[in-house]
């Protein structure tokens, strides 16, 4: 995958917000911890009926920032960086979790 290499700064929110800025765009950001290899992407702890608008978000922007993130002894994740926006496709939500496909690298993030 190959996206810019000139790469342009997102802007996070306050801690607890699962969403990011880039170029006046607000994108849904998702953990590299859940990045199972082979462009794909499984987060057991996202559930039917919880996280709605970032769910929303990721099934119509297609698009979203990858971040790298610490785990915390808590179990919660405390982002430390971004790393690229990804288009992606495959969206699937059940009682196992999330899951999509990486498609595309579209922007590299500082």
């Amino acid at each position: 995958m190959s996206g810019s290499r000139n790469p342009v700064k997102a802007l996070g929110g306050k801690p607890g917000w699962w969403f990011a800025v880039v170029k006046d765009e607000t994108l849904p950001c998702v953990h590299q911890h859940w990045w199972m290899g082979k462009n794909t992407y499984f987060d057991p702890g996202v559930k039917p009926g919880l996280f709605n608008e970032w769910v929303d978000a990721l099934k119509t922007k297609k698009r979203v920032i990858l971040t790298n993130d610490i785990l915390k002894e808590n179990g919660r994740f405390k982002r430390t960086g971004y790393i690229a926006i990804y288009e992606i496709g495959n969206i699937k939500l059940d009682q196992t979790g999330l899951t999509f496909q990486f498609k595309k690298r579209l922007q590299d993030l500082s």
